[in-house]
């Protein structure tokens, strides 16, 4: 085996590894079951996010913000009455996988650190107690670094697209990694991250011509609604 792909491989994990790391897991989980419901009051973003679910869901009368990227509210509606959960099993996911990709790259030990200092991080546990995108996005992310690690590169381009239906700013992601591939001239890599894109995207993109009649009328009310204020001058969907 020669040294390129012998720093992909996993290293070995003892039994104070596996120790340690049960103890860090949970810890994970019983901080993130927490602190997760210490925040009953939903802030304005929140609310936005919630009423769209409820739209979703059959709450006509609700107004749906169509200027929004829509997997959220998707994931909203489908974690129904446990919704609250979302943002904490999307925490315990970022440190998943953070520490599965530290293994392919470092010691054990470094890894374990790197997956407690993630678990200490402020800002992502601040986002934690908030039903809000931000750690979805970044465990997507993360994800899609674990996939762009083990050149799956379908994976890479669906995930990059439910970057894209989380978090519309996520959306120069996909033309990275492109450029990326673009620059080491593998076509058959950039053609396989176009093929997971158009397999996420083109459903969301079908049912938005249906209802707007415009594929990316979401994308372009939000920079309109960031632009000249709430939409007003694009056509509103009946």
């Amino acid at each position: 085996m020669d040294a390129t792909n012998a720093t992909h491989e996993p290293c070995r994990l003892h039994g104070v590894h596996w120790w340690s790391l049960v103890a860090l897991g949970i810890v994970e989980v019983g901080v993130s079951g927490v602190l997760v419901r210490l925040n009953p009051v939903a802030g304005w973003d929140e609310n936005v996010y919630l009423m769209s679910a409820r739209h979703l869901v059959g709450g006509a009368p609700v107004p749906y913000a169509h200027h929004r990227p829509p997997l959220f509210p998707l994931l909203i509606a489908l974690f129904g009455a446990h919704y609250r959960m979302l943002p904490a099993l999307a925490h315990i996911g970022c440190v998943v996988v953070f520490f599965l990709i530290l293994r392919r790259l470092v010691t054990p030990w470094m890894a374990i650190g790197g997956v407690a200092v993630l678990m200490l991080s402020g800002d992502l546990r601040y986002f934690g107690m908030l039903l809000m995108t931000e750690v979805v996005s970044v465990f997507l992310l993360l994800t899609l670094t674990l996939l762009f690690t083990k050149r799956m590169w379908r994976g890479v381009g669906a995930v990059g697209a439910l970057l894209v239906l989380t978090h519309w700013q996520m959306t120069v992601i996909v033309p990275a990694v492109l450029g990326v591939c673009a620059v080491g001239r593998r076509w058959r890599d950039c053609a396989s991250v176009g093929t997971g894109v158009l397999v996420v995207l083109l459903p969301f993109l079908v049912v938005s011509a249906a209802v707007y009649g415009n594929p990316l009328y979401p994308l372009v009310a939000n920079f309109t609604t960031n632009t000249v204020g709430h939409g007003l001058s694009l056509p509103q969907p009946v």
